[in-house]
Order: C-alpha cells, then structure tokens, then sequence
C-alpha cells in the first residue's frame, strides 16, 4: 500500500491507483492481505489482468511503473522498495534511449545486487548486476569508471561464489584490460586468489597473491629459507615483547590503505599455505603482525595475532606468550 501511494503522488495521474485497488477488493478481484498489502485472489485474475496490456505495450507499462517509482520515491523508499524499482526498470530497459537514464539505472542496479548479495539472494544479485552492466557503454569507463568498476567487480564476485569460473574469468579480463593503476585492479586479483583457492590450485593462488604482495611492498624471497623464516620470527618475537598487553588493546586502527589492502592478502596466503607451504605461512603471519604493531590494527589482525600465537607455542615453546598474544 505504501508503493501505491507513492504512485499516486504523480501530478500526471489521471485517477487514483489506490482507489481503484479498492474497486477491485470490493469486486472480489483482489484482497488485501497482512493489512496494507493487496493480493489477487488467484493467479489466473493476475494472469487475465496482465494480459488485458497489449503485448506491445508491456515494456512500456513496466518502464512507467519503475520511472515513476525512482522520481517519486524518497531515499528511504527507495531502499525499501529497492528490487521492485529495479526489476520494472530492467523490463522496460529496452526503450530508454537517453544515456544519462542508462547510467542512473546502473547504479540502481548495482544498489540491488549489493542488496541482494548481502541477503545470499546469489541469482538475484548476478540478474541485477547482469542488467546493470548492460546499461553502461565503452564511453562509461572514462566517464563513470567508478559505476563501472563497482558492476563489473561485484559481478565477478557473485560468479565465483556460485561457482561459474568461466563467466567469472570472462569478467576478470575485462576489469584487468580497463584497469590502469593498482588499486584498480586489487578487488579484481582478490577474487582470483580465491577462486584459484577454490578449485583447489593452490599453487597459482599463493604465486598470485605473493605477486600482488610485493606490489603492495610486501616482498617474499622466491626460495625462502629455514634461517630467513627463523629471522622474520625471532625479529616478531622481539617487538612484541616491548608492548604490554594494554599497549596491545590500546593499538589505533590502521589508516593506511595500502598496508589495511596487504593484510587482506596475507590473510588469504595464510588460508592457501597451511596446507603446503608452511614457510610462507609463518612470514605470512610474522608479516601481519609487525604491520599491526607498526601502522595499527584491522579486522585481519585478530587471525593474524591468533595464528602467531600457535606459532609461539608450537615453535618456540613459549606458551604463555602464545596464550597472551594468540
């Protein structure tokens, strides 16, 4: 009931939408269900309905459904009613002809597949995110490349967690050839890393990741050694032991976007070298505890203390340092 009142704010109106709702409740047609909200009373009135619209008018009629909704809607509800917005726009998408619509449209579609992912709703939010990437032109990357970017990266992100690897891959060329700096690239290489994890090349994962590190100015030697993994411990080792466990709780968050971007990539080289290589997992560690000792913590920070403990208690026998710390 809220949406059809916000349908009957438009001056253009020639009758109310809500009025006649009421007509067909009193017919017998529809009912209002749950309080405020109307219903048919059976699918083949909504069907008999949605067929009195001319086929060749049904595109139209969506996209003045979804226009109207987006001009007259307030912020608020335009998050709540999100989907439908979208999903009329969507059916209409074929007769809008002017750019600057396209690209509103867009980014409405990129509201509602973050909305839709972050429910787990996946094929919602890859058809949401689909429709939106449709939208946009070769011209957008140079005009809008932040829309752009965000469609193409979520997108890539929905595939791999519905395990479409190949459309995935298809998407990741594409953002690493319009890519042009580093940051761009990032949330792209992100998902690589674990997709690679996910099919199980583990190998390619941790080369990947290990590559983006030294980008990033954490650099791992090629072959690393049993003294060079010792060095990286015994040095953690040693910075830890000045800080108290106050000096611990009272660290500031971290603010650099660089090293906050390393210890998501640490994090994930952790996940991929625990079950090989074991080296690259205890630099990977001793890594992400001197950057929260040295520049602050972020969320990857508490995996990273947790891990370090076990190294302590199992390498160095240092039990009640891997209690304190881990």
């Amino acid at each position: 009931e809220d949406m059809i009142r916000i349908l009957d704010k438009d001056p253009a109106s020639l009758w109310s939408i809500s009025a006649a709702l009421d007509i067909a409740v009193s017919e017998g047609l529809m009912s209002k269900v749950e309080g405020s909200s109307y219903g048919f009373s059976h699918d083949q009135i909504q069907s008999a309905a949605y067929q009195l619209i001319d086929e060749p008018d049904r595109t139209a009629f969506h996209l003045h459904i979804g226009q109207s909704l987006r001009r007259l809607s307030s912020r608020d509800e335009l998050e709540n009613y999100l989907f439908v917005v979208a999903d009329q726009l969507h059916r209409g998408a074929d007769l809008i002809t002017d750019h600057s619509e396209k690209v509103d449209v867009a980014g409405i579609s990129l509201l509602a597949g973050k909305k839709a992912y972050a429910m787990s709703a996946f094929l919602p939010s890859l058809s949401f995110v689909k429709s939106g990437i449709a939208m946009v032109s070769d011209d957008d990357w140079d005009t809008n490349r932040e829309l752009c970017f965000g469609l193409f990266n979520l997108c890539i992100e929905v595939e791999y967690t519905s395990g479409d690897f190949d459309a995935m891959k298809k998407h990741l060329e594409h953002v690493f050839g319009r890519a042009r700096t580093l940051e761009e690239r990032l949330p792209a290489y992100f998902v690589l890393v674990e997709s690679l994890g996910a099919q199980l090349l583990t190998d390619e994962a941790i080369s990947t990741a290990c590559k983006v590190l030294a980008q990033l100015g954490e650099e791992f030697p090629s072959d690393l050694t049993e003294a060079t993994v010792k060095h990286e411990i015994m040095t953690t080792h040693a910075l830890l032991s000045r800080q108290s466990i106050d000096d611990l709780i009272r660290m500031k968050e971290m603010q650099n976007t660089t090293k906050r971007d390393a210890m998501k990539f640490l994090n994930l080289l952790i996940c991929y070298t625990y079950l090989g290589k074991k080296n690259y997992l205890a630099v990977a560690v001793c890594r992400m505890v001197q950057l929260s000792l040295s520049h602050g913590v972020c969320r990857e920070s508490a995996y990273g203390f947790a891990v370090y403990g076990t190294i302590e208690c199992g390498l160095l026998g240092d039990y009640t340092g891997g209690y304190r710390h881990g």
